[in-house]
């Protein structure tokens, strides 16, 4: 202690003591606090970042979706023809956007000019469950089986609506998380081919823009 208060007399010495008791760094008690309390902290955001990461895919891949309906109806008012919208797989948001040579031609036919590219969308939003429906345009309910299936689509006649002969269109497409985690998203085709997306929550009221029970 003599040495100390020594030490302190002096300005030198007063800056030396304090380095040498901060060289000591963190005590054993500080250092498991210090653990404690970030593995707790970690322990409250993961969930959360979870659910953000999986609502975004959710998110992502809806604008997805719709993006490529609004391009097939676009491009069927301007060529004045047919053009297919086509989901690929059930499992992510991928498309392609093809002209037809009749309403009831598929993006798949492979006869001379009978289907020409016109955009398409790989499945980079992935971990994502997708449902279709033939019927359910204005269905809000998310427990009711949806019948239609993925793959399919939906084909705009040149006047940009849903051409109804031949191949059944998809009318609704639900997009969910993998194993059904997460929000869920519905995106919905009128019978005159307008198209947005909407929430399936029952909590939102009819008058909220983002209710599928909203016109």
């Amino acid at each position: 202690m003599d040495g100390q208060h020594h030490l302190l007399d002096h300005p030198q010495g007063r800056k030396l003591l304090v380095m040498r008791r901060a060289a000591r760094g963190f005590s054993l008690i500080e250092l498991m606090v210090t653990i404690g309390v970030v593995a707790i902290l970690l322990a409250i955001a993961t969930p959360n970042f979870r659910d953000w990461m999986n609502n975004s895919r959710i998110r992502s891949a809806s604008e997805s979706i719709q993006n490529g309906l609004r391009v097939a109806r676009n491009e069927a008012a301007q060529r004045g023809t047919w053009v297919r919208f086509e989901l690929s797989s059930a499992n992510s948001a991928s498309w392609q956007v093809c002209q037809v040579t009749s309403g009831t031609g598929t993006c798949a036919d492979t006869t001379p000019n009978a289907a020409t590219l016109i955009e398409q969308r790989g499945g980079t939003e992935a971990l994502v469950k997708l449902t279709g429906s033939t019927t359910a345009a204005s269905q809000t309910t998310t427990t009711t089986t949806l019948t239609g299936g993925i793959p399919g689509g939906i084909t705009f006649d040149p006047l940009a609506r849903p051409f109804a002969t031949g191949t059944t269109p998809l009318k609704r497409i639900d997009v969910a998380g993998a194993n059904d985690a997460g929000r869920r998203l519905v995106i919905l085709i009128s019978a005159g081919g307008m198209v947005r997306m909407c929430d399936p929550d029952a909590t939102l009221a009819a008058t909220n823009a983002q209710s599928c029970k909203s016109n």
